[in-house]
């Protein structure tokens, strides 16, 4: 019965010491648990599956000239010219003259995500979008949520600087991180004509929380990519649309529901029926481009 005791003191010490070296990984590998770049790209837009035309643009980043954001311009559709059309929605041209500004998710690189731009094509767009540094061709350090926000800088500094869009005929849209990331640009960017933010979360502390052990970590303590949109999202002064698939398996749809209601008017929300975190598609009224068409047409003009 003496060895119970000490037995009992060991387990204790065994079980705080794997629990303070789990927090620890943590910590330490959190930019490594959250983002996930790959250098590959294995898909342009002059793939025969999407047939866009684009321009390849490399912005330097001034702080290291060897550093550079790899970008897609993708040139809007000539209205007269019929369009090869690989998504089930029908495609419902709003013959537009803005530009989308779009930042993808944490995984992979654009060349990902070019189903989605095929979609914002189909309603008329040009489209502008860059891989964050540490993805795809994109050269700089590992990604690191403030080089995610320059990043993004960036890109706005060339379409409206370089290029000389008007930031009222340029509609931010992101996807998961980068609705975060497009939440940040937008609270500094009061002109922008719009701002979707689709599958995003309120904050990265929140998100990571929803995973199994997580749960039981000091996640707000710990984390320093916080992410936090859901403080900032009050800031915003454009027309936003949020967008969420019921299903999605990775971020809860109720985040966006408390990023609509934090958020000021002109406001509007959107869930996709069944959808997953990145498969949308859906046709009629339960089709995101046509819920962005409404959207265009109820607030942007």
């Amino acid at each position: 019965m003496l060895m119970l005791p000490r037995l009992l003191t060991y387990l204790t010490i065994g079980s705080g010491a794997s629990y303070l070296t789990f927090c620890l990984v943590v910590f330490l590998g959190q930019r490594q648990l959250i983002y996930s770049p790959t250098p590959l790209l294995t898909l342009s837009p002059k793939h025969p599956l999407f047939n866009m035309p684009y321009q390849e643009v490399n912005i330097p980043v001034t702080t290291k000239k060897q550093d550079y954001l790899h970008c897609w311009h993708i040139f809007a559709p000539n209205p007269a010219s019929k369009q090869h059309i690989i998504l089930p929605e029908e495609p419902a041209n709003i013959v537009s003259n803005k530009t989308i500004l779009y930042f993808t998710g944490a995984g992979y690189n654009k060349g990902s995500y070019l189903a989605r731009m095929k979609g914002f094509r189909q309603l008329g767009f040009s489209i502008f979008t860059c891989d964050y540094r540490g993805y795809g061709k994109s050269k700089g350090g590992y990604p690191k949520e403030q080089q995610f926000y320059d990043d993004a800088r960036l890109a706005w500094n060339y379409l409206t600087q370089d290029q000389g869009i008007a930031p009222q005929d340029i509609i931010i849209y992101g996807e998961s991180l980068g609705g975060a990331v497009s939440i940040e640009l937008a609270t500094q960017e009061p002109e922008v004509g719009g701002v979707i933010i689709q599958s995003s979360f309120t904050s990265m502390a929140d998100t990571i929380k929803q995973m199994g052990l997580m749960r039981f970590v000091p996640v707000e303590m710990m984390l320093t990519e916080k992410f936090n949109s859901l403080k900032k999202v009050k800031q915003i002064q454009a027309p936003i649309l949020f967008l969420h698939g019921t299903a999605d398996e990775l971020v809860p749809a109720y985040m966006s529901e408390k990023l609509y209601k934090a958020a000021t008017q002109p406001k509007q929300l959107f869930f996709i029926p069944d959808a997953s975190h990145t498969r949308l598609y859906r046709s009629g009224r339960n089709s995101y481009l046509k819920a962005m068409q409404r959207f265009i047409h109820s607030f942007i003009r």
